[in-house]
């Protein structure tokens, strides 16, 4: 089962996207009332959309994820080989951990590169979806009572596979 309270939040974080390169921090926001099932969740869904928008082509890998050349022409090997390796290494974040705006004193480098680094950004696709409907990131806030993100939800719900959330929220 999905989250909807994290689904909402990426549906506005992937708006953001369109002007600065996604990083999970922001997507990703537990806060100390929630239960570990509820965080568990979350983070699941969480993994669910980023995946399904990288796969799907809403969001693309900035340069130097899946490696890069140094000065001397040798390829440098990425922290993360592709989106699967990205996304099993958000399930193994402890959940318990994340609170709020806590970091992890325990965090490995992977995770940190998970949680901070901005690996991702928006493509074409999303750029035009947005526009589209007529939203602008950080000035339109997230509103289901808004014809523009209702537009802008159904149109990307079937490529990050949420048609079985939709039912109930236009």
């Amino acid at each position: 089962m999905m989250n909807k309270e994290t689904i909402d939040i990426a549906i506005e974080m992937l708006v953001w996207c369109t002007k600065d390169p996604f990083s999970l921090q922001y997507f990703y926001t537990p806060k100390k009332s929630d239960s570990y099932e509820y965080r568990q969740e979350s983070l699941n869904t969480c993994a669910h959309i980023i995946y399904y928008a990288v796969k799907s082509g809403l969001l693309q890998p900035v340069e130097g994820f899946e490696g890069y050349y140094d000065k001397n022409g040798v390829l440098i090997a990425p922290i993360f080989a592709n989106i699967e390796e990205f996304v099993a290494e958000i399930r193994k974040f402890p959940v318990e951990k994340i609170i709020g705006d806590d970091v992890m004193d325990d965090m490995t480098d992977k995770g940190n590169m998970v949680w901070f680094g901005e690996q991702f950004e928006a493509t074409d696709l999303l750029d035009k979806i947005v526009n589209n409907c007529g939203i602008e990131a950080y000035i339109d806030e997230f509103n289901m009572n808004d014809a523009r993100w209702q537009q802008f939800y159904c149109e990307i719900s079937s490529y990050l596979h949420l048609e079985d959330t939709s039912e109930n929220r236009i």
